[in-house]
């Protein structure tokens, strides 16, 4: 998709790119279509390595972002690491980031916030090690649609504004939150 013009693009992956099992592989393809995802269905079989594990999907997300680095102009919006991602950073390196900016500023009320937020967060990505600092805002990635409490993740775009979203179950109810936003053109200017 180009956005304003021939020189600005949008990629948009489905998430399982570039794993030998998904790419090119006719008869898996089929195989996963056909057999396998009737029998998971039918015998709640859940088997998402990418998902379950930090350490692949840090790999995941570092591939994906350094393939968007071999595109000037583009940003690449992937799926599927459970793990969302805006602007090459993790929610985790933003509350970290924000964290460490409200203790030099003497902001008590917003780092106990902060703190806050972040060990909750730790706690849901126990075990995430962060692998490599991802400089350029290209990758984004949605995160998932199946949170185990029941909270989706998702990539808005509108109006020439792009946003990290979640929609977090509190009983009955569903809450739009907005986790990050930006606008487009500032971060292709920063491309």
């Amino acid at each position: 998709m180009k956005y304003k013009d021939a020189d600005e693009t949008i990629f948009l992956a489905h998430g399982h790119q570039g794993d030998k099992r998904a790419d090119g592989n006719a008869f898996s393809k089929w195989f996963v279509a056909a057999i396998w995802t009737p029998i998971q269905r039918w015998l709640n079989i859940r088997l998402d390595t990418v998902s379950d594990s930090f350490d692949l999907v840090d790999k995941h997300n570092i591939i994906m972002y350094e393939w968007s680095q071999q595109y000037k102009k583009t940003l690449l919006i992937s799926g599927h690491t459970h793990k969302p991602v805006f602007a090459s950073m993790d929610h985790i390196d933003r509350l970290t980031k924000a964290l460490e900016k409200a203790m030099q500023t003497g902001d008590q009320e917003r780092a106990k916030a902060l703190q806050e937020a972040l060990e909750k967060r730790r706690a849901e990505y126990a075990g995430k090690e962060f692998v490599k600092t991802m400089v350029s805002p290209s990758y984004f990635n949605t995160g998932c649609c199946c949170f185990s409490d029941g909270d989706i993740t998702g990539i808005e775009i509108t109006e020439g504004v792009i946003r990290l979203v979640k929609w977090d179950l509190q009983g009955k109810n569903v809450n739009r939150i907005v986790l990050e936003e930006a606008q487009l053109d500032y971060l292709f200017d920063q491309l």
